[in-house]
């Protein structure tokens, strides 16, 4: 593939419609792998990204990439096959941070991502595993951490 065709169908990508990014990432990628289980924003990054890598060279390994497509398999961020789960609806926004003062200490948590709660390093199914570990008793982690 030549720089110029590639150029040419990244400009495009905007205006296609699910069906035809579909054949074009079965294209790109192999007939093997069902491009049928992903919405459309997954699939309009990962041929942007197939086609930047054609004009400027390989940017992931083969190991880089199958990992990706795991998660978008499994996540329901990038899988239109998959239901939002109810736990993640309530969720608060990705990437943010929540900061508490107790007796007389700073703690911050951040959301990763894929939804995780992170607490020195370490992921946390939610605010109140959170809150449970820094106070050792069991308390109302959304209460705890201001979370509405």
């Amino acid at each position: 593939m030549n720089g110029e065709y590639a150029k040419e169908m990244l400009a495009s990508l905007g205006g296609l419609d699910t069906e035809e990014l579909k054949r074009r990432y079965s294209e790109l990628f192999g007939s093997g792998i069902d491009a049928s289980r992903f919405g459309r924003a997954f699939l309009r990054r990962r041929i942007a990204a197939k086609l930047q890598e054609a004009v400027y060279g390989d940017a992931l390994t083969a190991a880089e990439m199958s990992t990706i497509e795991f998660v978008a398999s499994k996540d329901w961020m990038c899988n239109a096959g998959e239901r939002k789960p109810e736990s993640a609806k309530e969720r608060p926004t990705r990437n943010v941070s929540f900061t508490k003062v107790y007796k007389g200490r700073t703690y911050t948590m951040t959301t990763d991502a894929l939804g995780r709660f992170i607490y020195e390093g370490k992921p946390y199914r939610s605010p109140t595993a959170v809150a449970r570990a820094i106070t050792g008793s069991l308390v109302n982690g959304r209460v705890w951490w201001g979370i509405k």
